[in-house]
């Protein structure tokens, strides 16, 4: 019904009323006015109660479009919605005492080969927990050989094992992970997890990347207190208390060559990232003279895009000092030195908590970096010093690289590295460079085993494996001749 044939029929009943009211003894006028009053009664009725008695059928709508394409019959329009059928719930067996039992050596056997005893020992009392009185972490440890871990073999049988010992204890997401491990078998192949950590059951395996290294305690020091710092502030939120997520990361390395702060740099990459603070955990290396331009216009596009090649992970810029060597005639407030600077700080401040400024260098240069600019200093949560290795040290680190590399060092060999690597710091001043020295003189070593060995027809395991006294010896004093002041 159109809107303006109710307009004009409620004035034509006014207009009849009217005549009416002018003549009420008109037979005539009296009828107009009954008939025009039972239509517009028809039509207010068709137009209120028109739908609910089923009248409109086929009619237009007055906020309906003009035109109707829809001819689908109202009795079909009213079909209930056809559900779809539920998806089957999860059946959860219970394992059986006997399978509960078996949790323990069938993932000690999944263990991977390299795994340090350590670790081997702090997995071990995990499975146990996970066995008893902690059932939630036996989720952790069906992930670990579902998706693949640092420590543990991909075992999709053992992951469902895993799962259903924490569903059937109302763990929450195990019913879930149940489903995708049984998933995972009938496709014949383990789900990829990207950005997966470094391990799923060993808490203590990202610090081992720095524990295992020799030395530099106030070094570890540190960085467990940043990762203490990531769990009270995680331990905060989940008690809803104030937390802070982008608390400041940047460092401050100092120390002679060799001593170990481009690989700490490395670890720490893979441990913030192992434990969710860094995204990522990749290093981008840049020496402070590779990010100063030849001109200021050129100095701050190559700070920014290495601060966002490094985004998720760690920018290292050793030999940062070489940021304020470009000072030039007009001073350093317009100078390149001056533009690396600000944009450096700007960049930290824009990116807070996205990625880690380490900056490294010899310590009375660095002193002279962080008093250039007073941002400069407050932006550095520390400044770690990174000592010359000790004689004992040193050792160590000749015997790792033996051991890691399976050599074994003969008996009188540790009498003679130690003569070496006490006498190393003066006798090699020239060409001492701490680990590096240690590195240089254990391929020289290689070498004289080498020679050795190719005199004999058919040398065995032994002879393949076995560095001399004097092997370590000669590969000495061929370094210092080649290397001499």
């Amino acid at each position: 019904m159109n809107t303006t044939l109710y307009i004009i029929g409620f004035f034509a009943l006014i207009l009849s009323g009217y005549l009416v009211a002018e003549d009420p003894d008109s037979l005539p006028r009296l009828l107009a006015l009954y008939a025009f009053a039972l239509l517009m009664t028809g039509i207010l009725c068709y137009k209120f109660f028109g739908k609910t008695f089923g009248w409109h059928a086929g009619d237009d709508d007055d906020d309906a479009p003009a035109t109707r394409t829809d001819a689908t019959p109202k009795s079909e329009k009213k079909k209930p919605p056809v559900e779809e059928p539920a998806s089957p719930p999860v059946i959860v067996t219970p394992l059986t005492t006997a399978e509960i039992n078996e949790l323990m050596p069938r993932t000690l056997a999944e263990i991977q080969s390299d795994t340090p005893p350590e670790i081997r020992a702090e997995i071990t009392n995990n499975i146990r927990r996970a066995q008893n009185e902690a059932p939630y972490m036996a989720c952790d440890f069906g992930r670990a050989v579902l998706f693949g871990d640092a420590y543990l073999k991909v075992n999709m049988e053992l992951a469902t094992a895993w799962f259903s010992h924490a569903a059937v204890q109302n763990v929450e997401g195990a019913t879930f992970l149940l489903d995708w491990a049984r998933d995972s078998i009938a496709k014949g192949k383990p789900p990829k997890m990207p950005n997966k950590p470094l391990s799923y059951v060993s808490k203590a395996a990202p610090l081992s990347l720095i524990d295992n290294m020799i030395g530099l305690d106030d070094v570890k020091k540190q960085v467990k207190t940043l990762l203490n710092r990531r769990a009270l502030e995680e331990m905060r939120k989940k008690n809803d208390l104030p937390s802070v997520d982008n608390f400041n990361l940047h460092l401050v390395f100092t120390g002679n060559p060799g001593t170990g702060k481009t690989m700490v740099a490395q670890r720490i990459g893979a441990i913030l990232a192992a434990t969710g603070i860094l995204k990522m955990g990749h290093i981008v290396e840049a020496s402070g003279a590779e990010l100063v331009g030849e001109f200021i216009g050129t100095t701050g596009p190559k700070i920014e895009a290495a601060v966002q090649s490094a985004i998720g992970g760690i920018l290292f810029i050793d030999e940062a000092y070489a940021l304020i060597s470009h000072i030039g005639q007009r001073g350093p407030e317009n100078s390149a030195s001056m533009t690396a600077i600000t944009t450096l700080l700007m960049q930290m401040d824009k990116n807070k908590g996205k990625f880690m400024v380490i900056v490294a260098g010899y310590p009375d240069e660095m002193r002279s970096f962080l008093s250039f600019n007073p941002g400069l200093k407050s932006r550095f949560r520390e400044v770690l010093h990174f000592p010359n290795f000790s004689t004992e040290e040193l050792v160590q680190i000749f015997e790792k690289i033996a051991n890691d590399r399976h050599y074994v060092l003969a008996e009188g060999s540790k009498t003679v590295l130690e003569k070496i690597m006490r006498a190393a710091p003066g006798k090699y001043a020239k060409s001492f460079g701490n680990a590096r020295f240690v590195g240089n003189i254990f391929e020289e070593t290689l070498e004289r085993v080498a020679n050795r060995v190719a005199q004999k027809e058919n040398p065995s395991r032994d002879d393949l494996m076995t560095i001399t006294p004097f092997d370590i010896n000669d590969a000495a004093e061929d370094f210092m001749r080649q290397n001499s002041r």
